[in-house]
């Protein structure tokens, strides 16, 4: 017998939010840490790089999307604490918005984000393109670090690449893109993709946040068990095998 609890919360009377740019990702992150210390708990926390800002026909700098559901009558009193705290890790606040309804239309160059990457990636290769999208989380705290990371590497394998993400939640999804018949920048793609995994491991992240393991990561699934197990790994993946057989008995 299984056994849920669950707890019904109210929904939201209110909703403020921004958008802001930074300078760096190191600002942005920081300023993503500071409201969470301030004991404000964002609904919604979305960045874009400066790469993506150009795509997007955007000025130059990082981009913040970050907004709060609150009760009503106090949505200019939590507007204004978000706005200082944004300000105060040197975030210029572009858009403020006192309803949901407002806040959607400031968000839609992030919605933009995956047709804009993909129209980039046709630009530049046509119909002989390969797009590709990575998925890891990391802790709060170590966002930064992978941010700054990422982008290292996007450097040091010469791969063309956007960065953005649901960072509230350590989520992140760099975006590469490669010319398929060119096996030279295929294999860089898909060197970044592994070591981009293996920074999540080394972050006590994990390498799939929300878009699963498929069988690209199934290495680095292995690989990630076996930096919390040991040489356990192979114990820890046959107990999942016989928990997925108990609710999948016909191997689906």
């Amino acid at each position: 017998m299984t056994e849920a609890t669950l707890r019904l919360a109210p929904l939201p009377e209110s909703f403020v939010g921004l958008m802001a740019r930074f300078g760096d990702a190191d600002s942005l992150v920081n300023a993503v840490i500071r409201v969470r210390r301030d004991k404000l708990w964002p609904m919604v926390t979305e960045f874009i790089d400066d790469i993506t800002a150009q795509i997007l026909n955007l000025e130059p700098g990082y981009y913040l999307w970050i907004g709060v559901d609150t009760y009503s009558g106090s949505e200019q009193q939590i507007l204004n604490k978000l706005s200082s705290d944004i300000s105060m890790s040197g975030g210029e606040i572009i858009n403020r918005a006192s309803t949901w309804q407002e806040f959607s239309k400031i968000l839609e160059p992030r919605r933009m984000l995956y047709s804009a990457t993909l129209k980039a990636a046709f630009n530049d290769y046509g119909t002989d393109v390969f797009v590709a999208f990575e998925d890891i989380a990391v802790p709060m705290s170590k966002l930064p670090k992978a941010v700054r990371e990422i982008q290292e590497l996007g450097r040091k394998y010469n791969v063309r690449m956007n960065l953005g993400g649901h960072i509230g939640d350590g989520n992140l999804h760099p975006a590469v893109w490669a010319k398929r018949s060119d096996s030279d920048e295929m294999g860089r793609v898909m060197r970044f993709f592994e070591d981009v995994g293996r920074l999540a491991i080394r972050l006590n992240g994990t390498v799939s946040a929300e878009h699963g393991i498929g069988t690209q990561k199934k290495g680095l699934l292995r690989e990630a068990i076996g930096s919390r197990n040991g040489s356990n790994s192979d114990i820890v993946i046959g107990l999942m095998r016989s928990i997925k057989k108990i609710f999948d008995i016909w191997d689906i």
